[in-house]
Formats: structure tokens, sequence, C-alpha cells
């Protein structure tokens, strides 16, 4: 008879480091953006303009170029052109689209679409070509080669009439217009300069005048931008006072923009600063600038309109549209939050303390609770769901009203007839009964240490106009803490493909009688817990191999290796030569290789080997071991014993 047991040695190697962080509050930009994707078709969408909430874009789905047009209002998409010609180019104000195209096979000529109407008028004709067409009102400008040099015109779609605005025998391009003003840039010095002209084209005036390039100019009330591309160096944008003749520069220093367009307060502008495109926004009357979108693919050609900016993006592999609401607030300052409990997964007071940007009725708070700041992403196991609100300071108590409507997204609220504040006031609000989120989730900030976000509004009204805006962050720290269990498993039990066919105690596993030609199986249950941010290994491996009474009988390791498992045979060899195998299965599917070995098994030998892994914390993980033996027809007569060692190891 061949009787088989090992014992079982458990090693638990720990090591715990740990730093400690500060609360710290901080405000976002000048502008609140919020995005949104406009085109979703697998084919290129580009060069967007927008007005009145109307978008217009080329799109290239119907293997030409066509102009389509969003709505963001009804949310829908409508295709404008439908010809097998190019149509390009688009510009659009209040109703009317304009564009280029080139369906009469030589030249391209300006087209405009009147959406009232649903109709397309042809409106220029001469045999040249005109393009880049730009709309204000009644009034079209447009680019036209009919003289062998590109000059302006203007049409006014009311008269039916047709004007010359530039005239130099140089070349004038991108022509733009805001009521009675026309701009463009023009190369008659050697280099591109800007220029405005009236609508009579009598009238044309030089406003730069200097050795780098300064071209693709925006108009917006009296208020002119450009860009300056100078011979070496970074590009910058300018914006130049149309009434009071004066320059001033908007970007400097690292920055790189091109192509600016603006409307009232806001420019948009593309920049390269990071090595790719993404755009950008700054506010004039703040002297502030703000990310719209980063990415590491091109995001480009903004364009905005009443605090909207679209841009083309090619995040998806393809060119989309996409848009931004660009909405100025203050910024709130002097945040904190201030937690009672800062372990995770208890009830906590956060004690939130600011001060008010902006001198304003104040008659709504929200408090969105956030991983990154601004992503409004709620942190695992956050739970508002019962938190309540405590007795504040700089507001009524009792004349607001606390809301956890929203509290599966993270979002409470506080709202009441509305308070008179001045900028400067300073308000605390404690939220009661907030149950902590994971370590793991938010901005881990050390082994035990994470930095949540809580995004905080306040509105004059019941959420719609943004008052101030701010963003406080707060730190949840952990104990270091592990767990580890091994539990029997009785005979009969099925654990990953196998049936056991011995029962095991937690430090025992006894196979038994071993029968040539038949292998035994006999498992183990282990239980992990642990709070190591980074995840644990639980290893295996035998102290020896298992050794009979005669020296040279031992059981080895079944055949293969660990990460490549394999179903089980039997082992072969000659007498007293070390026939007798040994070999183990996981079905904990986070090892590498046994995510899919039901039963496979690999061998178990003096080199250790993983059964149980995860990168992150783990509140509670269960995992079978499965061990098989069996011995050789060749093999005599005999007990073997071994030692068996799991080694676990956190990593904070």
């Amino acid at each position: 008879m061949v009787k088989s047991v090992f014992a079982k040695k458990i090693t638990v190697y720990l090591a715990i480091f740990v730093f400690l962080f500060g609360n710290f509050g901080y405000s976002l930009a000048n502008l609140l953006v919020v995005e949104s994707r406009i085109t979703t078709d697998s084919s290129d969408q580009t060069k967007p303009r927008i007005s009145a909430g109307k978008i217009v874009y080329e799109d290239t789905r119907n293997g030409n170029t066509e102009i389509y047009m969003y709505n963001t209002g009804t949310s829908s998409e409508t295709r404008i052109t439908n010809t097998s010609a190019n149509e390009y180019n688009p510009d659009i104000d209040g109703d009317k689209i304009v564009y280029s195209c080139d369906r009469g096979g030589t030249y391209s000529h300006i087209y405009v679409y009147d959406l009232s109407g649903s109709s397309e008028t042809q409106v220029t004709t001469n045999l040249s070509d005109q393009t880049y067409p730009a709309i204000y009102g009644q009034k079209i400008v447009y680019v036209d080669n009919r003289n062998g040099n590109d000059d302006i015109y203007m049409y006014d779609l009311q008269a039916s009439q047709e004007t010359q605005i530039s005239t130099d025998s140089s070349n004038q391009k991108n022509p733009v217009i805001y009521d009675q003003k026309i701009a463009y840039y023009d190369n008659r010095n050697g280099n591109d300069d800007v220029f405005t002209n009236n609508l009579a084209g009598s009238s044309e005036t030089q406003i730069t005048n200097n050795s780098a390039n300064e071209n693709y100019p925006h108009i917006y009330s009296d208020q002119l931008v450009y860009q300056k591309a100078p011979a070496t160096g970074n590009y910058s944008v300018h914006k130049y006072d149309l009434t009071q003749s004066s320059n001033s520069q908007i970007t400097s220093g690292s920055a790189d923009p091109r192509y600016p367009r603006i409307y009232s307060d806001i420019i948009v502008y593309e920049d390269v600063r990071s090595g790719n495109s993404d755009v950008y926004a700054y506010q004039i009357s703040k002297s502030l600038e703000t990310i719209v979108v980063t990415g590491s693919q091109d995001q480009k050609i903004p364009a905005i309109y009443n605090g909207t900016a679209v841009w083309q993006d090619a995040r998806n592999t393809h060119k989309d549209i996409y848009k931004a609401t660009l909405t100025p607030y203050n910024p709130l300052t002097s945040m904190s939050d201030t937690l009672s409990v800062i372990t995770p997964r208890t009830a906590s007071t956060h004690t939130i303390q600011f001060t008010l940007g902006t001198t304003a009725t104040i008659k709504q708070i929200d408090f969105q609770f956030e991983k990154a700041a601004g992503d409004a992403t709620k942190p695992t196991n956050l739970n508002l769901s019962s938190s309540t609100l405590g007795t504040m300071t700089g507001l009524t108590n009792g004349s607001w009203t606390y809301s956890t409507s929203s509290a599966g997204s993270g979002l409470v609220k506080i709202s009441g007839g509305g308070e008179s504040k001045n900028l400067g006031d300073s308000i605390t609000i404690p939220l009661n009964g907030v149950i902590n989120p994971e370590i793991e989730d938010c901005t881990i900030a050390g082994f035990m240490y994470d930095t949540c976000n809580i995004t905080i509004k306040t509105y004059s009204d019941a959420g719609s106009t943004l008052v101030d805006m701010g963003t406080v962050s707060y730190d949840i720290q952990d104990t270091a803490s592990l767990t580890f269990k091994v539990e029997g498993v009785t005979s009969g039990t099925s654990t990953n493909g196998v049936t056991t066919t011995a029962s095991t105690d937690y430090n025992l596993v006894p196979f038994g009688k071993l029968e040539i030609g038949s292998p035994e199986y006999a498992a183990q249950k282990l239980h992990v817990e642990t709070t190591a941010a980074n995840g644990y290994t639980v290893n295996i491996k035998m102290q020896a191999y298992m050794q009979g009474q005669y020296p040279a009988n031992k059981i080895d390791p079944f055949t293969g290796s660990w990460d490549t498992p394999t179903t089980w045979s039997s082992p072969t060899g000659s007498t007293n030569s070390d026939s007798g195998w040994l070999g183990a299965n996981t079905n904990d599917t986070r090892v590498a290789g046994w995510s899919s070995a039901s039963a496979k098994f690999g061998p178990v030998s003096t080199t250790a080997h993983p059964v149980m892994y995860k990168d992150s914390k783990d509140l509670g993980s269960d995992a079978y071991v499965t061990y098989a033996i069996e011995v050789n027809q060749n093999q005599p007569s005999d007990q073997y014993v071994g030692t068996l060692i799991y080694a676990i190891t956190p990593t904070y």
C-alpha cells in the first residue's frame, strides 16, 4: 500500500509604508466646460461652424464631400446637400448656410441654402473659382480669382448685387464679415498682413504691419482677432480694437495657438503646445485661459457662438464634431473639507467651507462628489442616500432644503428662497452621514491614501444660472490589514473541473491510499482580505519533494510549466526512479495562464507558483486549490510525506 500525506506551513510576507497627505482646495478655470459629441457616423465630419444652436460641417459618408447640419435644440441631423459634386467650407448665420461647390466640373461657385424655405440658390456664376464664403445677415463675402489673383468680393442677397471689395494685385484670402466690417489677410508687402474694409470696398485699412505673417482674422462687434506667425518661435493670438485702434497680445509663453475665433467675451483657438492640436478658450474680461479639450489625437478648427464652442475631433479614429458649452463663473476661494472619519466605507461628516467670489442672491448650492475634479463620476462605495444637512454658518438654518434625490450619481444639493450674499462671505456647510468611498477609486495619493473631490456650484436660481464654482479635495486613509485563511474541503466536492476524492483540513492534506493508474484529488479553500492598494500574490511551493522511505523513491512535480497548465496524465518511469507526480489547479482566473484551465494542472515543486492574485484592494476573495497525485506501476509500496508552503505577499 502506498500512502501519502503532507502538512502545510503558512508564511506571510508583509511590508507596510505609510505617507501622510493633507487636504487642500482649489478652483477650476474661469469657464465651466461641458462637452458632448455631436456626430457618430464612421466617416469624417470636419470644419464646423455654428450659429444660434445650428452646427454645419463637411461630411464624407456618401463618398464625396457634402454639407450636413446638426440642430442642438432638437438633437437632430439634417443633410443639406445631395449631389455627386463636392460641397465644402460651410458657414452659417441664422437660417442661411453658405458653401462652395464644384458641381459645374470646372469651377467652384458659392451657394446659399435657406433653412426657413428648405431651398438652395446659386449665388455666383462667374467663370472662375469662388471659395471660402462667410455670411452675416444678407451679406456673403468670398475669395474670387477672376482677375488672375485672389480678390475679396461681397454678394448682397437682398439686393442681388455683387461688389468687389479688394483690388490689389496681390492675393487676399479668408474673408470674414460682421455687420459693416469685412476683414481678410493680404501678402502685398511680402508677408501676410491683416486688412479691413467696408461693404463698398472703399475704405481699406491695414491693421498689422511687421515682418511676421499675421493672418486668419475674425471679427465680433468692434473686436478683431488674428494669429501671428513669426519666422521662429511660437505663434500667438492678438486682439485689435477697431474703435480704439489698439492692439493687445492675448497668448504668450508656451502657448502656440492657431485660427482664433471670437464671440462676445470669449476667444477660442487651436493650440499645439502639447505636440498635437487641442482647443483652448480665453475670456477677455478676466484675461484667463481655459482648456476646452485636450487629448492624444487632434482637436482642430474651433468656432464659437454665444458660449458654445464646436470643433473637429479625431479621438475616435475618424473625425467627428464635438461641442462644449462654456459658462463663465467666479471661483470659490478658501475652500476646505474636514472629515470626522477618514476610513473607507464608514460614515463621516464632511464639514465644507468656502468663500464666495461674487455678490449675488444664492438660491441653490450643488455638491458633486466625484473621482477626479470635474469628471462628475461617483467614487465606488460612496453613499449619500442617508446623509443629512448639519448646522450651517453663513446661511440661515431652517430656510434651506437638503435633497438626496440624485445621490446615486454622487450629487446632493441645498435649495431655498434665496439669500443675498456678498463677495468674500464665508459659508460652512456640514454634511452628516456620508459613507466614504474606496481607497483605490479616486486619485491615489499614497500607499494607504486616496484623494477624492467635491465640485461645489452656487446658483442664483434653481440650478440654471451659475454664479460661483470650485473644487475641494479630501483624503481617505486606510489602515494596513491582511487576512489570509485556509479551510479544508470535503471529498466529493467539485472544484474547477474535478471532484475531490479526499477530505482535507486547514493544515493537513491526506490523500490516503494511492492506487496505481488512479489519481487522487484533494483541495483547500483560500480566503484573502486586504487593504493593500496594489493587491497581493499567494504562492505555493514544496519545502522539499515528497520523500518515501527509500532514498530514490520520491514524488516528482507534474509535467509541464505552471503558466501553461495541461490535462492530468499518468506518470511514467522505471522501478525506484522518481516516477510519481504531484500537480495543482487553481480556479482563480486572475492568475496568469489560468483564465481557462478547468481540469488542468501545473507542477508543484520547490519553486513558488501563484495560486491567487489581484492588483488592487480586495474586500474578500475565495479560491480553490486542488491537488492531484498519482504513482507509477513501477513504484514500490511506501509512505510519502512532505510540507507545502503558502506565502502571501501584499503590495501596499
